[in-house]
């Protein structure tokens, strides 16, 4: 594999947030954003649970296997870590992001959004660097 899978995955990701966050909006004129966090979660565990049982499993392992050695299990430091990552990244995170996007304008949501890679360059930047 070559360093453009990164580049790849960047605009993946990017496209796939900027297309999310506009059905989102759509969606929470009429859903409750608790439920439309929930469903977004679950809608994800289907598909990574798809491609777990299908036959592609092995092309899409073999497809995204990089050459760099990495760690088969846990340290007993990193459940810590791990679990304020999932209680911020999985649970809060999209609670507070749909509930905001449901009381705010489309416009004000879109300069948000687009503010959150500056904010987080300037947050980045003052971390020390063994943080990172």
């Amino acid at each position: 594999m070559t360093h453009h899978w990164g580049y790849n995955g960047a605009v993946v990701s990017a496209l796939l947030f900027g297309l999310g966050t506009t059905l989102n909006k759509l969606v929470l004129g009429e859903v409750n954003p608790t439920v439309v966090a929930g469903l977004i979660y679950l809608f994800a565990g289907f598909v990574l649970t798809a491609i777990r049982f299908s036959p592609l499993r092995r092309k899409v392992i073999k497809l995204i296997k990089t050459p760099t050695k990495t760690e088969e299990m846990f340290c007993r430091k990193d459940i810590t870590i791990l679990g304020l990552v999932v209680l911020c990244g999985s649970v809060l995170a999209p609670l507070l992001f749909l509930n905001g996007l449901s009381l705010t304008t489309a416009i004000n949501a879109s300069f948000l959004l687009n503010a959150e890679v500056l904010f987080t360059v300037f947050f980045c930047s003052y971390l020390p660097k063994r943080m990172l």
